[in-house]
């Protein structure tokens, strides 16, 4: 059993811990079509929860989301509605805890601006998450 967690957008990053904290995997999928395709392999993984990042509309951002389709709204439907039919648990945290991830992995966040980024952010979210639910301690590190 594997923890997968996802930063969601038109990049959507993802990294994937076993459950003693330690990084199995981690990527990146673009596009519907490619998340459609990267979906339907959790078929063939045996996760215990999926943690992604939630989407608000803060109100400093709303002048740049002007007429945007949304497709972070749509990448967390379509997660949600995998766990559903897997049955996995599912959860939203904070895009704030990324920051924290990132300092207990002796970092700063990386541009946005290059796609495969999004990756360390999921993985920034698992160390967070894993490290204050005790299932990581701070000392492991990454694995690859």
């Amino acid at each position: 059993m594997t923890y997968l967690f996802i930063d969601p957008g038109e990049s959507t990053g993802w990294a994937i811990f076993d459950l003693d904290g330690k990084e199995v995997g981690m990527g990146t999928c673009r596009g519907f079509e490619n998340l459609a395709v990267w979906l339907e392999t959790w078929r063939s993984h045996d996760f215990q929860r999926v943690i992604i990042e939630e989407f608000k509309l803060y109100p400093w951002k709303s002048q740049a989301q002007l007429w945007s389709e949304f497709f972070t709204i749509e990448v967390i439907g379509a997660v949600r509605f995998k766990c559903f039919q897997f049955d996995i648990s599912f959860e939203k945290v904070p895009a704030r805890n990324k920051d924290i991830g990132f300092m207990y992995m002796g970092t700063t966040e990386p541009s946005h601006s290059n796609p495969l980024n999004h990756q360390l952010v999921a993985m920034a979210h698992g160390v967070y998450w894993l490290q204050t639910h005790g299932i990581r301690t701070p000392q492991q590190g990454r694995t690859k």
